[in-house]
């Protein structure tokens, strides 16, 4: 936002001159052209001259016109002066660029002016605040550079209203819209996908409409919230499988081009018996849809929830999930894609209701009422709170509407995959007649039609109404909702009308000042933090399909153990069975999910610390972690700790709310404070935290009656065992008093020695491409040595930091 001059509509100093250059041109050019005549100018000369003429009056490479809502995408360098202009608007708006300073000139000779006030400027993306009592009626940017030679970049120019809506709720604009949003909406709505940072970035610097279409889609691959690693080796997930069905038959083929050796395969299986790992590495897996899993997810383990201990077999469930998904992927509203859940094997398995028949003989409906219950409970949260009729009218009629729905038996294979309405018809078990349902007839030649007929009356039930959004979004995306959000989400959902789409509705929550405001929380659920974790742990596919460990070395993180540890229940196996998995409440308030959780960095540190390398896990050959390719690195090609620990927080965690000084100061020193001996393979195991390198430095002190704190010399000069160690059974006070020292943020932040400490740990370099190292060797100091203990070492300290974010509070939940 900036104040005005109060010039209305005067022409910049830039345009006069133009004007006056071109004039000065053009006449010049004009005699050239007169001349031309009497020498008779070829046409090609005179239509060369010509074009200099049009580019001078016309270029559109120095000045551009925005209108509403409209985004230039173009690229343009200044070379001396660029011009922007846009008419005044009905409404506040917003103003928008993207500034790539290319050869790091001073940002100061760079001049910047809106209607000829002169206004700041950052590398990246800039907004401008421009009320409409602001507003010129012609208004002008005008860029300026000082400095000859210098490369700045001037793209993507927008304005905006300075106020939007996205689905019906209040959106985030573009200045509102950053990394921390971005990574937000993939930690909730993707478990955390696998986008690189400089995707991070670009979706940062979109309209947030424009990034979040390319964030959530139901495409069965997006390789821009899941691209292949650099030089990934297990590629086909980028292409096919992204069915579950396909899935589940690529992973357990001994013929797929996957890193899991052929005969451990058959297990993952649609007949296999880890039907719930195949799906784990379906969301960790890269090339795939992490979004469509967690929808998928979603759908058939809590809204439409079935049971794989409810009699639906491996198939049905498959083919389920992969319907509902594949309704979503065509953009079907809504009401449809519960119908196809509502009209499936699994459903008619799960409630019973592939049994029921209409006797007409008799009048009588011979069935039982779950599904007839629970198609409007669950599905559409219709209770008939309000309806006197709800218990002796509408159950009774839905469950003759629920008749006719066979699923056969195949001899040799089980039950079928779809139930036969045809075979419903033909056998008279289907109630023919219209049913009566929420006062409203509902017909059909079968239960199919009848059910597709209910659906958009379902929809618009008023209870449906009042309570599907708040379902939908309470379990997706927020524990927290008041009334007042409540009404807003519940407007919203209204005004989209019967044939709304979910995706829809959810794109425009995602981008939303609700969703992105200060009351939102959501616990992760056991299955949703495992899952997270290990997208954010794992950097390849070959990691993902392991997940855990296999001959002599690990690779991956977990995901199965978290879940069963916590007895958060299978997936497709939900802990309330139709009423959904573990749900927030459970797994916030239990205290066995943080012990555990905390005991995988302590009792079980070496599970995350050892899945750095591997001499068999690639099919017979060795494998190591590529932390190199993600770590930031600075230009003289070294990883730097104080460039690391923030950048492993933020990838984590997903904000830097709680990078306070105790979080840096531990992992400082768990980065920083290593051991340096390349010869030694088990270097890697003794990791410091803050108190251990302070109680080194009190014991440094006391035996070498210094007053310095030389961390680095002290591990530099393998002198780290002669300090901070146990003699006659027991530390000595001074070590005591260092070891169980409770450092607040405040604290480290106000000792000097602290503080000294770490500047020197956060210049230490982590030898992630060490090709040379050195090692201590008696009579002879630090000799040459090679580099490869070194880089294991380094991933090893890497992988304990990432151990110590794990443990925080901040993996169990997310919001403000």
């Amino acid at each position: 936002m900036f104040k005005l001059c109060g010039r209305v509509g005067r022409p910049s100093v830039a345009r006069t001159l133009k004007t006056a250059f071109l004039v000065m041109i053009l006449s010049s050019t004009l005699s050239v052209a007169t001349a031309a005549r009497a020498q008779q100018m070829s046409p090609e000369q005179l239509s060369a001259v010509m074009m200099i003429i049009n580019s001078l009056l016309f270029d559109e490479e120095s000045e551009i016109k925005l209108e509403l809502s409209e985004l230039n995408n173009g690229s343009f360098s200044i070379a001396s002066e660029f011009m922007v202009s846009f008419d005044q608007q009905a409404e506040d708006i917003e103003f928008c660029f993207y500034l790539n300073n290319r050869t790091g000139a001073p940002l100061n000779s760079l001049t910047f002016e809106i209607n000829g006030t002169t206004l700041p400027l950052v590398n990246g993306e800039n907004c401008f605040s421009i009320p409409l009592a602001q507003q010129l009626a012609l208004n002008e940017v005008l860029f300026s550079n000082g400095v000859q030679g210098s490369g700045f970049t001037v793209s993507d120019f927008s304005i905006e209203p300075a106020t939007q809506s996205s689905a019906g709720l209040a959106s985030l604009t573009r200045s509102s819209w950053g990394e921390r949003e971005v990574r937000k909406v993939l930690k909730i709505f993707a478990f955390g996908g696998h986008a690189r940072e400089s995707q991070i970035l670009e979706w940062s610097n979109m309209r947030p409409r424009d990034a979040i279409v390319e964030m959530l889609n139901f495409s069965e691959h997006n390789l821009k919230l899941s691209p292949l690693a650099p030089g990934e080796k297990y590629t086909d997930s980028a292409s096919q499988y992204g069915k579950l069905v396909d899935w589940q038959n690529f992973i357990s083929d001994p013929a797929s081009n996957i890193p899991i050796p052929p005969d451990r395969r058959d297990q993952y299986g649609l007949d296999g018996y880890n039907f719930d790992d195949a799906y784990n590495r379906m969301i960790t897996v890269r090339g795939l849809n992490p979004f469509r899993q967690k929808i998928g997810f979603w759908e058939t383990n809590y809204h439409l929830a079935t049971n794989l201990d409810a009699s639906v077999s491996r198939y049905q469930m498959a083919i389920y999930y992969d319907l509902i998904m594949e309704a979503h992927e065509a953009g079907l509203p809504y009401k449809d894609v519960m119908g196809v859940a509502a009209k499936s094997a699994a459903a008619a398995m799960q409630y019973g209701h592939r049994n029921n028949e209409w006797n007409a003989d008799t009048m009588e409906c011979e069935c039982n009422d779950d599904f007839a219950r629970e198609i409007h409970q669950l599905y559409y949260g219709i209770f008939g709170i309000s309806d006197p009729n709800h218990e002796d009218v509408t159950i009774p009629e839905t469950a003759k509407m629920l008749t006719g729905m066979p699923v056969p038996y195949i001899s040799g294979f089980g039950f079928s995959l779809t139930v036969d309405f045809a075979d419903g018809i033909a056998d008279e078990e289907h109630h023919l007649p219209p049913v009566n349902i929420f006062g409203q007839q509902v017909g059909g030649a079968d239960a199919a039609a009848k059910i597709d007929n209910l659906m958009p009356i379902s929809m618009q039930h008023p209870e449906s109404l009042q309570n599907l959004p708040i379902m939908i979004i309470s379990v997706l995306a927020d524990d927290n909702l008041n009334d007042t959000r409540k009404n807003q989400l519940r407007t919203a959902w209204a005004g989209m009308g019967v044939n709304r789409v979910l995706l829809d509705f959810l794109r425009g929550y995602a981008i939303s000042e609700m969703f992105h405001g200060p009351d939102q929380i959501k616990y992760l659920t056991s299955h949703e933090r495992a899952l997270y974790l290990a997208n954010k742990h794992n950097l390849d596919n070959l990691e993902a399909y392991f997940g855990g460990g296999y001959y002599d070395g690990r690779a991956g993180r977990t995901v199965g153990s978290v879940i069963s540890e916590d007895f958060a229940g299978d997936f497709f196996r939900p802990l309330h069975n139709v009423f959904g998995g573990q749900n927030a409440l459970e797994a916030s308030d239990s205290a066995l999910a943080f012990e555990r959780n905390y005991n995988r960095l302590t009792e079980r540190e070496r599970d995350i610390r050892d899945a750095v390398v591997c001499e068999e896990c690639d099919l017979g050959e060795p494998w190591q972690k590529k932390w190199e390719t993600v770590l930031p690195q600075r230009s003289d090609g070294h990883y730097y700790v104080e460039d690391v620990a923030p950048w492993l927080w933020n990838h984590v965690v997903g904000n830097m709310d709680n990078y306070t000084e105790l979080e840096r100061a531990h992992l400082y020193a768990l980065l920083g404070a290593a051991r340096n001996d390349a010869d030694d393979d088990n270097d890697g195991d003794y990791a410091f935290d803050l108190n251990l390198v302070m109680c080194v430095i009190a014991d440094y002190q006391v035996q070498e009656s210094a007053s310095d704190a030389p961390i680095l010399d002290i591990l530099t000069d393998n002198t780290w065992d002669d300090y901070c160690r146990v003699s006659s059974g027991t530390y000595d006070a001074h070590e005591l008093a260092a070891l169980n020292a409770e450092l607040s943020g405040t604290d480290i932040a106000n000792n000097a020695e602290i503080q000294n400490v770490l500047n020197q740990l956060g210049q230490v370099r982590i030898p992630l491409m060490a090709t040379e190292g050195w090692r201590y060797q008696s009579g002879q100091g630090l000799v040459p040595d090679g580099g490869a203990n070194l880089r294991k070492h380094a991933r090893e300290r890497v992988s304990s930091a990432l151990g110590f974010i794990f443990t925080t509070p901040f993996v169990f939940a997310e919001g403000q």
